[in-house]
């Protein structure tokens, strides 16, 4: 184990720790805590005395997850795991052996993010969605039909399948509720951030992430533009109380590399919704990474401040 490194971690997703087995070692304590924060509670793992651990982490933040060891000499040594543990950015992923989905099952998705499904158990399959009379007047688009053992698809609104297989003789069916959940801002925070710049800013190397924005002046303009322009622009429609539109992310993202996807899409209401999030958290020191990286790019490049494109910023609505 190198102690120098810091690990990333997704809030409820599991990440195996582990040291070198040795024979010196006669039992191994595993437990952790929020870094910097003696008052916070000290989590321990009374049932893990193995050299290794898999950890399921449940708050967020910087934590220190420690193993104390004992040798047979009576002496005690401790091992630090310095993790960044961040929101957890998809709700649902496809294991690489799935099993049959449970009957009336509901799957809880992120609204505009893709759905990835796979059932089991047949040789073909139809994914037939159920029509009520309140999306009848809908296009299809809004409630397509499949034809395989996976679906990968952005639902547009709640749905309900109806999942019919077939092997042989032998017909099957399940029904699957697809429910669309509202996504937090500090979720849309970590999806958007580019690959390139996701652990450098996660760790806030700010040297690093400002050499490789001068080496990559097309990144530099589409951050700039994102928050400058779109993000401004999305302020002062819903402000007026006017409506907008939606917002294609132009460079690659941490989101896009995980999920393996072309696309990540803003609606109009996240625009300005993640604008208020970013505006209280413009501190350095605050929650949000993506203004972290904002606030790098303004002060280290000579850039156009909001003002020359025509708007203005009533942050008074929104919060210091």
């Amino acid at each position: 184990m190198n102690e120098s490194i810091h690990y990333i971690q997704y809030q409820s997703s599991p990440q195996t720790f582990h040291l070198k087995n040795n024979k010196f070692i006669n039992h191994y304590f595993w437990y952790y805590q929020k870094e910097f924060d003696i008052t916070s509670q000290i989590y321990k793992n009374n049932t893990s005395y193995h050299s290794q651990f898999i950890f399921y982490p449940t708050i967020l933040g910087k934590i220190n997850l420690y193993c104390q060891t004992t040798y047979k000499n009576g002496k005690d040594k401790i091992y630090t795991f310095k993790i960044h543990v961040l929101p957890k950015t998809t709700l649902y992923h496809i294991t690489q052996n799935p099993s049959l989905i449970k009957n009336n099952e509901k799957i809880i998705v992120y609204k505009y993010d893709k759905v990835k499904l796979k059932v089991e158990g047949a040789s073909s399959y139809i994914w037939k969605p159920i029509i009520s009379s309140d999306v009848d007047h809908l296009p299809s688009s809004c409630y397509p039909t499949f034809y395989s053992d996976t679906i990968d698809f952005i639902p547009q609104r709640d749905l309900s399948y109806e999942v019919i297989g077939t092997d042989g003789d032998q017909t099957n069916s399940i029904f699957i509720n697809i429910i669309l959940k509202d996504k937090p801002m500090d979720v849309i925070d970590i999806q958007i951030l580019p690959h390139i710049l996701f652990e450098d800013v996660i760790h806030k190397r700010e040297k690093k992430i400002i050499k490789l924005l001068k080496n990559n002046k097309t990144l530099l303009n589409q951050l700039t533009e994102f928050y400058n322009i779109t993000l401004m622009s999305a302020h002062n429609t819903e402000f007026q109380s006017k409506n907008g539109r939606g917002y294609r992310i132009p460079w690659k993202t941490q989101y896009q590399f995980i999920e393996d996807t072309q696309n990540i899409l803003l609606s109009f209401e996240q625009q300005y919704q993640f604008l208020r999030y970013l505006l209280n958290n413009t501190n350095p020191h605050g929650k949000s990474y993506f203004m972290y990286l904002i606030n790098i790019i303004q002060y280290n490049f000579v850039l156009p401040s909001p003002s020359v494109y025509g708007f203005n910023i009533r942050r008074e609505r929104y919060g210091p």
